[in-house]
């Protein structure tokens, strides 16, 4: 979502501990949403974003959905992992209905 440039990304934690964990994973979901708050359509149209030097440009559409991707297939990985650490997971922002 940083590439959207639309809000600053969390600054990168190097701490290990339960609480830096879940404050870091709690950030990150935190700057999704500000940033899909920030969204409007034309960022969405847009077809000039890059994920790093070595890439071709990405429209708006393609990132929005893989970032969507990655975070339904990883969130999983990541409540498993915190859940045998001992940790909480953060809430939903949005609680699945289906």
């Amino acid at each position: 979502m940083s590439a959207f440039k639309l809000k600053p990304a969390p600054a990168r934690v190097t701490a290990t501990g339960k609480s830096a964990v879940k404050a870091y994973l709690t950030d990150t979901f935190d700057y999704v949403s500000s940033v899909l708050t920030a969204m409007e359509e034309k960022d969405l149209l847009r077809t000039d974003l890059q994920l790093n030097s070595r890439t071709k440009p990405h429209s708006g559409m393609d990132l929005f959905m893989r970032a969507y991707m990655h975070t339904a297939h990883h969130r999983g990985q990541l409540v498993g992992y915190l859940r045998m650490k001992g940790i909480t997971p953060p809430t939903w922002a949005f609680e699945p209905t289906a």
